[in-house]
């Protein structure tokens, strides 16, 4: 899962200004044919026999459809995801197996920052089991709040003023992945995929799994799941 985006460019910008190059890399080609190739080409259609003029016009359909094709592709593969974050949780009596997963999806280098879990406890409102919700994004920053702790580094516990008072005596364990962070891997290539385990013992209840990771010069990207034990 994704929620933070810090691009200059949005999906449907960037799409559009792919594809405009495309149709003017194509309409160039088009006027370079009609003021180079054209005015030189009757005299050769003359000798040409019917098949080199069908091969010919093929010859120039065919550069149009390459140029298309190009454009799709690289459209493709800006829009396929980068990263990939993912949590598995497995119970068993008392304790509770959190399985984090990280993948490079792109074609680069990733260079890992940081990356935190934190299984916190629910509280029930209305027959809802309610979290708070840190995942949010305050006025004017890209980062949502539990992002920027993470970036920062070095924190073991939530600022009380971000927690709703029924939720500060909840139980709550935020843990730093040291395995899938710089402390361990200095570099993810294309491809690569790491895996750390957690386990914690717990109380019966509905617990919520969070985790955020941040990388140099790239997005932050989070997950969540909720469980039982």
């Amino acid at each position: 899962m994704k929620f933070n985006n810090n691009k200059n460019f949005s999906a449907n910008r960037k799409s559009i200004i792919i594809r405009l190059c495309a149709v003017v890399f194509i309409v160039v080609i088009g006027f370079v044919i009609l003021a180079l190739i054209i005015p030189y080409s009757n005299q050769a259609v003359k000798s040409m026999t019917i098949n080199e003029v069908i091969a010919s016009t093929t010859l120039f359909i065919s550069l149009g459809t390459i140029v298309i094709k190009i454009s799709e592709n690289v459209l493709r593969q800006n829009f396929t995801a980068k990263r990939k974050l993912t949590i598995e949780t497995k119970s068993q009596d008392n304790y509770a197996i959190i399985t984090c997963r990280i993948e490079n999806c792109s074609k680069k280098r990733i260079i890992p920052q940081n990356i935190y879990l934190m299984v916190e406890a629910g509280i029930e409102k209305d027959g809802i089991i309610d979290f708070p919700y840190l995942l949010k994004h305050e006025e004017g920053e890209f980062d949502c709040v539990f992002a920027s702790l993470c970036k920062q580094g070095g924190f073991i516990c939530l600022p009380d003023h971000l927690l709703e008072d029924d939720f500060k005596a909840q139980y709550r364990k935020i843990i730093k992945l040291k395995q899938l962070s710089s402390e361990t891997i200095m570099f993810i290539d294309p491809g690569e995929e790491f895996s750390e385990d957690v386990i914690l013992k717990l109380e019966k209840g509905i617990y919520k799994a969070t985790i955020v990771w941040t990388s140099v010069e790239e997005d932050c990207i989070c997950g969540t799941k909720q469980f039982v034990i």
